[in-house]
């Protein structure tokens, strides 16, 4: 399915799943590292506190971070490739 996307669907795509995998890493990370008490201060300042503006700022610059990212990688796997085949000529 992915293959009968366009370049830029995909990295949209990606870049939705990646921000969203991105902050529950996060907000994971926070409750394993401190108390349950202080995981649901954060999120509820990160979801509700802060909405519209906060959180949607967050999940915007999270989604362009990923995009970057994803789009980062797939140029250097185009060039790895290209200098695979001019090594192996």
């Amino acid at each position: 399915m992915e293959a009968k996307m366009s370049e830029a669907m995909s990295r949209r795509i990606r870049g939705f799943f990646g921000a969203a995998n991105f902050w529950a890493i996060v907000l994971y990370n926070i409750l394993a590292l401190n108390s349950l008490d202080f995981a649901i201060i954060v999120s509820r300042r990160i979801l509700l506190a802060g909405f519209p503006l906060s959180t949607l700022s967050i999940w915007f610059i999270t989604y362009c971070g990923v995009q970057l990212i994803k789009e980062r990688e797939r140029l250097l796997a185009i060039l790895e490739e290209k200098e695979g085949k001019e090594k192996g000529e």
